[in-house]
């Protein structure tokens, strides 16, 4: 609540608005893209806790695959997971 007081503060500054103005626009369009990846993230993590759930513990519940698989499309612990998974 108190964001949104002082973001309505800072529409009065020109140099601040072009701010405002651009997370006006850019957050529903960020929320829109979020939403439409959302289904098919959910099934890349259920298939990866389907296929993998049973042999590596990076697997186990859908929390973990959910950390695991962001940080593997990120390339955080690529290598990590691949050698839990046994590929090298």
């Amino acid at each position: 609540l108190y964001w949104a007081s002082c973001a309505q503060y800072l529409e009065y500054f020109p140099r601040f608005y072009l701010l405002i103005w651009t997370l006006k626009v850019g957050v529903p369009r960020v929320f829109q893209f979020f939403l439409g990846i959302a289904p098919f993230f959910v099934g890349y993590a259920l298939l990866g806790m389907t296929l993998f759930g049973d042999e590596v513990e990076l697997f186990g519940s859908f929390s973990s695959t959910c950390c695991t698989l962001f940080a593997v499309v990120n390339g955080d612990s690529i290598l990590d997971v691949f050698d839990a998974l046994g590929f090298f």
